[in-house]
């Protein structure tokens, strides 16, 4: 059984729906409870799961900046939380599910406590890094409390984010996630025409698939490629994402329209299948500023035969190999990203090599079936839930 909230983002609906529909093509009853209707709950129905809607109140979100706001922001969502925790125990002991898997950390809590009143497993697949922005780490201390109370199993995306939950109880297992196969292989889909974007058919192009937000990276790229100069105009970017009325996409469309890099820069607005303007690419770039979870869209581009320039830190460090499927740029400035273009430049000669290789590793890791080999032995090896004392719970978070 799924825990969701409703509203998750992209990369936690995609992770959900493949793991429900690949559960359920290996035979498992797959159920899914939400807190309320959204683009998740959507994505779990299409999936094949059978989705109870609660239909509660979005959960609180953060009332401004700073520690403070966060902390309000976290006591209100607790409260919340409590008010839901009967429906959702009533719910668990109907069905009676035999694990009870939770993506977001404001449920974790909750699921471990219903899960403790049945003796199911519970597992919280851990999308993101844990903040460092809580005073002496509570947060975190807060999670090891409750995996501690419960015995839940922490699965984390990447060693980086398992490393950011610190020492636990029951240790964070790593489950790098994958994508399909047979929807990113490179005969899937038609590439997107070069032509249509006024792309020299033998230009460099590079492509970059997410949000345009500033934390992507994507203005820290227009500006490395500005200071590459010569040494990089033989370069078209690619920039898949929206929304694209925002004042960030405005700031980023008045950098392509600087002299040196105009006519190179390309806006897509948002896409629902990145498949072919990655085949109508050379290479992916992830230039997401913080550290990177896992980085679900270099999966998709290796096997698609593509290799990845990627900021290296996070997730990207572990599935990219630097000089063989890819490159790992140093810090996240302009001049670090302006040597990491220059670098996968200078290495024109090698892309097919390197995407061959790319594709090769990602099947041989990063495909969903693999992903779904390795779910089913962590959830055959996690301890059921019991509630444990308050007193073992304290001394978690020490």
């Amino acid at each position: 059984m799924f825990l969701v909230r409703g509203d998750e983002g992209y990369g936690a609906r995609r992770i959900t729906a493949d793991l429900i529909a690949g559960l359920l093509a290996r035979g498992y009853r797959v159920l899914a409870f939400s807190l309320l209707e959204g683009e998740m709950t959507t994505a779990c129905n299409r999936a094949g799961a059978a989705c109870e809607v609660l239909s509660a109140q979005s959960l609180a979100r953060p009332y401004g900046q700073g520690i403070g706001a966060r902390l309000r922001s976290q006591v209100e969502r607790q409260r919340q939380l409590r008010a839901l925790q009967e429906s959702l125990n009533a719910y668990v002991a109907r069905v009676k599910p035999g694990a009870l898997i939770v993506g977001l950390g404001d449920l974790v809590a909750a699921a471990g406590k219903a899960a403790s009143r049945t003796g199911a497993r519970c597992l919280w697949i851990m999308h993101s890094i844990l903040s460092d922005a809580y005073p002496l780490a509570l947060n975190k201390r807060l999670y090891r409390s409750v995996i501690a109370r419960y015995g839940l199993t922490p699965v984390a995306n990447s060693q980086f984010t398992a490393a950011t939950l610190g020492p636990s109880v029951v240790p964070a297992r790593v489950l790098h996630l994958g994508a399909d196969a047979r929807q990113f292989s490179p005969d899937a889909a038609t590439p997107f025409p070069r032509a249509a974007a006024h792309i020299p058919q033998n230009a460099a192009v590079a492509c970059i698939l997410g949000r345009l937000v500033e934390e992507k990276g994507q203005a820290r790229i227009l500006e490395a490629l500005a200071l590459a100069g010569e040494a990089a105009s033989s370069l078209h970017l690619l920039i898949c994402g929206g929304p694209m009325n925002t004042r960030f996409a405005a700031k980023l469309e008045a950098l392509a329209q600087s002299v040196a890099l105009s006519g190179r820069v390309h806006f897509t607005g948002a896409v629902t299948d990145p498949v072919p303007y990655l085949l109508a690419s050379d290479f992916l770039i992830s230039s997401r500023l913080t550290p990177e979870p896992f980085g679900l869209s270099i999966i998709e581009a290796m096997l698609l035969a593509r290799p990845v320039l990627a900021h290296g830190l996070g997730g990207p460090a572990e599935t990219v190999s630097d000089g063989e499927t890819g490159w790992l740029m140093g810090p996240a400035t302009a001049e670090g990203f302006r040597d990491g273009l220059l670098r996968a430049l200078g290495d024109r000669a090698r892309w097919p090599e390197m995407g061959a290789a790319a594709r090769a590793l990602a099947h041989q890791h990063y495909t969903l079936e693999k992903v779904l080999d390795r779910f089913e032995a962590i959830l055959e090896e996690a301890p059921q839930c019991r509630q444990g004392s308050l007193l073992t719970a304290m001394g978690a978070m020490l």
